[in-house]
């Protein structure tokens, strides 16, 4: 087997792997620095790299293994993970990678991978019929979603992926909401997924279990509802004039 076809086949590979795969140091880098001389490897960033399907003249690695290679706990989460799960209807230029080790976000070839701290690797799986994907699961996607829905994509574009999201497993929820020990967390995530409760099939006690770990001071769901909101008495918080026609007018339609 010729090196171009070993590391083919590794899809995506750090240096370390081609030292390893040729067990000299110096022998590792001439074979680097020929094959990208060659186009036939491309360097992502420092330590990662991709073969280059000669086909398509791209690289083999999609933009979820290349996150998921960036550091040994690296993962695809929040709304990129949505995305990948079919929830988003709109491709993002921007994949959201969280990791345990920080990583300076960057870009190739039009792609945005962006840092995401986290201090847990719980909820996250590697995806059956997968190679070096790594990504939190549903439940986990979901809640870190809610929980930077004004950092990260927009809360419209957070609740459009979550009104297609499918049944819900009350039990990781519960477990990933518990870890993060948020009680204006609990009330969020419990008012916006009580929108879509026909959809994830989410029981009532559910929806009582987040009300009974919330606090009882009233909150915004968002900043911009300072400025102009309609309060739910419900859930106890205020809610933009503007997000509440939308989250109407989308119910309306499911």
């Amino acid at each position: 087997m010729d090196d171009f076809t070993y590391l083919s086949k590794l899809i995506i590979f750090s240096t370390k792997d081609v030292i390893e795969y040729k067990e000299n140091k110096s022998t590792a880098y001439s074979l680097l620095q020929r094959l990208q001389k060659d186009n036939k490897i491309k360097k992502i960033r420092n330590n990662l790299y991709s073969c280059v399907n000669p086909a398509t003249d791209s690289i083999y690695a999609s933009k979820y293994q290349i996150g998921s290679s960036i550091s040994e706990t690296s993962f695809i989460s929040h709304t990129s993970a949505l995305e990948y799960y079919g929830l988003n209807n709109q491709v993002s230029n921007s994949v959201y990678v969280s990791s345990l080790t920080k990583f300076n976000t960057f870009e190739f070839e039009g792609i945005t991978y962006q840092y995401q701290p986290t201090n847990t690797d719980s909820l996250v799986n590697e995806p059956k019929y997968t190679d070096k994907i790594r990504i939190s699961d549903l439940e986990r996607s979901v809640i870190d979603s809610i929980k930077e829905m004004e950092k990260i994509a927009g809360v419209e574009e957070v609740l459009s992926n979550l009104s297609i999201s499918g049944i819900l497993n009350v039990e990781k929820l519960k477990k990933y909401l518990d870890y993060n020990n948020i009680q204006n967390l609990y009330k969020r995530v419990g008012f916006i997924l009580s929108l879509y409760e026909s959809q994830n099939k989410l029981p009532t006690n559910f929806f009582e279990y987040c009300k009974e770990k919330s606090s009882n001071t009233t909150i915004y769901l968002t900043k911009d509802a300072k400025q102009q909101g309609s309060f739910n008495k419900e859930w106890n918080l205020i809610v933009t004039n503007n997000l509440m026609y939308f989250i109407n007018h989308q119910y309306d339609e499911h």
